[in-house]
């Protein structure tokens, strides 16, 4: 589910920050309507992994 080309690498902080900021939400809101329960381990783990990259 990662975009390559999310544009993390702009050269302003600002952009770089925007972009991710939109990026991770809009993965995050994607997880939170999957319909996996929030207790379950696999939106645990998926969560953490994504969790890292931020």
């Amino acid at each position: 589910m990662e975009e390559q080309e999310a544009e993390h690498n702009e050269a302003r902080f600002e952009a770089r920050f925007c972009n991710s900021l939109k990026y991770y939400s809009t993965v995050f809101d994607c997880i939170e309507e999957s319909g996996v329960p929030q207790e379950s381990s696999v939106r645990a783990k998926v969560e953490e992994m994504y969790g890292k990259k931020i």
